[in-house]
This record gives C-alpha cells, structure tokens and sequence, in this order.
C-alpha cells in the first residue's frame, strides 16, 4: 500500500526545490547582468543610443518606443496602438534595456490579462524570456 502522506513529502519537496531553484536562477540572471559586473547608463541620451541599437538587433521600430530614465523601477507596456513606452531606472545596465525591449519584440505588452492571469503569466512565461533573453541572447 502506498503511504499518501510519503507522497505529498515528496510533492512538497520537489515544489520547494522547483521554486528555489526558480529563484535561485533568476536572481542568478539579474546578479551576472547587473551593474556589479557592468557598467551602468549614464545618461539620457547614452540610454537613447542603446534602445536605437538593441531595436535595431530585434527589428523594433523604434520611433514606436518612448522613454524615460528615472529612479522608479523599470518596465515596459503599451501605450497606445503599435507604441509603447519603456522606463529605465537609473543606474541600470544595457542589459535591462534588452530585457525591456525583449518584453516589447516578443508581445508581451500585448497580452491583455486579467489579474489572476496576469502574475502567473508575467513569473512563469514573460519574465523567464526576458530574462534568458538579457543573459544569453537567446529569442525563445
């Protein structure tokens, strides 16, 4: 006879490990991209020459994507129809811009969610692809 109990320790356990190991990578990521290894934007308009040129690496049209560089976090979302608008907290590397703008190239800013499917979209689809996408260069 199976014992229930064993199974649902063993079930907790992988949960714990999956999620650990979730978190663990992501931080990883964002530790390796981050401004301790790299160089931080320094300006507006050295964000500008970087948004021109990862657009251009990711076939963006980049006069569809306005911005600011602020001390608020960074995000991206639609702003109107075909455009979107990204923001840069400074002291953010190149490596935030791509993940930003991978958000923007692979329709991410698109979806239209409710809020229950919003966060498990954003944690288990969206923000892994950036994610990868900032570290590795890889187009999932």
């Amino acid at each position: 006879m199976v014992d229930k109990g064993s199974i649902l320790d063993k079930g907790f356990t992988a949960f714990l490990a999956s999620g650990l190991a979730y978190c663990g990578l992501m931080m990883g990521a964002y530790t390796a991209t981050g401004p301790i290894f790299h160089e931080p934007i320094r300006s507006k308009k050295q964000l500008e020459q970087l948004i021109d040129e990862e657009s251009v690496k990711l076939g963006l049209d980049d006069s569809k994507i306005s911005f600011s560089f602020t001390p608020t976090v960074s995000f991206s979302k639609k702003s109107g129809e075909d455009e979107y608008f990204v923001n840069i907290e400074r002291g953010s590397t190149k490596y935030v811009v791509k993940h930003e703008l991978y958000h923007i190239k692979d329709g991410h800013c698109d979806q239209e969610l409710g809020p229950v499917l919003f966060w498990p979209y954003y944690l288990f689809i969206a923000e892994p692809q950036a994610v990868i996408y900032q570290t590795f260069d890889l187009q999932l």
